[in-house]
């Protein structure tokens, strides 16, 4: 006689039970996702003039011809006429081209739009902006995820008081930082920027450099190869061997901190500073200057070399302090006026 374990039959039922309930739901769940990437990433046509579906060797394509709309996510994507794959997810579109998001704009004369990539490849009379700063260029690679748009051709990018052109770099909308490399030229009404390689916040002012570069004013020329200065407030702090030239001295040193408003900076390492009124030249570890008191203290090693026609004075000590001389007063006393009497 045969007999069966209901018992075994049972707990082997059960697990099927369970093993399809987790599949319908890992499929649901997947489903779900799908259809959330596909309302993120999906290029959808919103209208157009007219609309003819072609059917090519590559593929199936929608011609869209005036006032063409389409979208992606928060997306929007105006141009006079377009071709759209739908299989390939990807839109190429000619003449009066704009690229609309919240806070920023892009526009060109022609358009390739790669929707699984979110990325615009754009080309000719190119701008890119967000309300407030603005970037010109022939070539942009936009990417409407990160807000980064690359150019190659050379660009240009001004704000309300900087004008900043270079042949390649990059802006991003949303963080305001941009990059700017090969042959970069600032020009703004306080100072004017010649560098290789730099950044610059359009909203902080900030610049960094990352490359040899000068920033000329009216009252002094600063020279770096890497460090950061604040336009706004006009700070630079210099991290690498650097040089403040003005009027009256130049100080060359390993790292400089320069306040161009109040006239206070200091100079470490291997610090040389020259007095061209003086014809003075200090060499020390670090020095204090004030070019307004016209004072400098010097530190660390300190050695003075003076300079008289042919000959030359070194002077060594712990501490040099230089300060102007002070005016002697006029001795001469003024005569008391006498009147007379008529």
């Amino acid at each position: 006689m045969t007999q069966y374990s209901t018992g075994t039959t049972f707990d082997t039922m059960l697990s099927k039970i369970l093993f399809l309930a987790c599949l319908l739901c890992a499929s649901t769940w997947q489903l779900n996702a799908q259809k959330k990437a596909d309302s993120t990433t999906k290029v959808e046509i919103i209208g157009a003039g007219s609309l003819v579906h072609l059917v090519t060797d590559t593929g199936e394509i929608d011609k869209l011809v005036d006032t063409v709309r389409i979208k992606q996510g928060e997306t929007l994507m105006f141009c006079d006429s377009a071709y759209f794959s739908l299989a390939k997810n990807m839109v190429e579109a000619f003449g009066n081209v704009r690229v609309v998001q919240p806070g920023s704009e892009a526009q060109s004369d022609y358009m390739r739009y790669v929707g699984n990539q979110k990325t615009a490849y754009m080309k000719g009379n190119v701008m890119l902006t967000d309300g407030k700063s603005n970037l010109w260029s022939e070539d942009l690679t936009y990417n409407t995820s990160t807000k980064i748009g690359v150019y190659t051709l050379g660009g240009t990018l001004q704000d309300s008081t900087t004008t900043l052109s270079s042949n390649s770099g990059s802006y991003n909308t949303k963080t305001k930082d941009a990059r700017f490399t090969g042959e970069v030229i600032v020009i703004d009404p306080q100072y004017e920027i010649i560098s290789d390689d730099m950044g610059y916040n359009t909203e902080t002012k900030v610049v960094v450099f990352y490359a040899p570069s000068v920033v000329t004013s009216d009252s002094s020329v600063l020279r770096t190869t890497c460090g950061r200065y604040d336009t706004k407030n006009e700070i630079a702090h210099f991290t690498c061997r650097s040089s403040i030239l003005t009027k009256e001295q130049y100080v060359e040193a390993d790292s400089i901190d320069h306040n161009r408003k109040t006239g206070i900076g200091n100079a470490r390492g291997n610090v040389i500073a020259i007095d061209t009124t003086q014809h003075t030249t200090l060499y020390c570890g670090r020095t204090d200057f004030s070019e307004k008191k016209k004072t400098t203290l010097a530190t660390i090693k300190p050695v003075l070399k003076q300079v008289s026609d042919n000959d030359s004075l070194f002077i060594r000590a712990d501490t040099f302090f230089s300060f102007p001389a002070l005016k002697k007063k006029d001795t001469v006393k003024q005569q008391p006026v006498v009147k007379t009497k008529k």
